[in-house]
């Protein structure tokens, strides 16, 4: 039945449908029932025509179903590997095992996360045995991210390489900033005082970084339940 072929839960929802539903939340001007229609139809599979042509009570006991999108999934420890459809995925166990071309790829691809997820996570998920990009179709890995992988594995591989990667830029910027400040006391005269400028001007950035303006959060990581309750 409808009901039963009803997605219920965080670890039954796949990545692609987890983005759909995230459009959904965001549409402008959308009306309450219009809202927990479309939910409904991506959560049994169904197209919104099917969902109104059903019986007002049906649609509400399945809209029942979907009481979880209201809360936060449960935070996940990030696995070593996962089956994601036919690819049996390895993830790199730690950031600093990336591949140069990894981490280029991520922190170009950083800011995709909330458009497309599947590209993201990507990077980080290589199938058994391969090196990344090579010997297997990427493109093929990530429709399976998108039709397979639950959101609730999505969002944790997100979560844990988004953090590292803000932490390795703010490494970045006070290293800078410690090499500037060598060259300032070093320099001389109207050297010194342009230095002294670009010192300062670093100083706010790191600042900024560091009480969160430089934060990569996207919308995928803030959750339905915050998208849901803005309206």
């Amino acid at each position: 039945s409808v009901s039963d072929d009803m997605i219920n839960n965080y670890n039954d929802l796949p990545v692609g449908k987890y983005k759909q539903l995230v459009d959904v939340a965001k549409r402008g001007n959308i009306a309450e029932d219009e809202q927990n229609i479309a939910i409904v139809s991506i959560l049994a599979d169904m197209t919104e025509e099917e969902v109104e042509r059903m019986p007002y009570v049906e649609m509400r006991a399945l809209f029942a179903q979907a009481g979880f999108l209201y809360d936060h999934p449960k935070e996940e420890k990030v696995k070593r590997s996962y089956q994601v459809g036919r690819f049996d995925c390895e993830v790199v166990a730690k950031p600093e095992k990336l591949t140069t071309a990894q981490y280029t790829d991520f922190k170009q691809l950083a800011s995709m996360a909330d458009e497309k997820p599947e590209v993201v996570l990507s990077v980080f998920l290589v199938p058994r045995g391969k090196t990344y990009c090579d010997g297997y179709d990427i493109e093929e890995l990530q429709q399976e991210i998108r039709d397979h992988l639950p959101i609730s594995a999505g969002l944790a591989i997100l979560a844990f390489f988004l953090r590292k990667l803000h932490r390795s830029i703010e490494s970045t910027l006070i290293y800078s900033a410690s090499l500037m400040k060598a060259a300032t006391m070093s320099a001389k005269g109207e050297k010194k005082e342009q230095l002294k400028a670009l010192m300062t001007q670093m100083m706010e950035a790191i600042h900024s970084w560091q009480s969160g303006g430089g934060h990569i959060t996207s919308t995928l990581q803030l959750g339905l339940p915050t998208l849901l309750g803005s309206k």
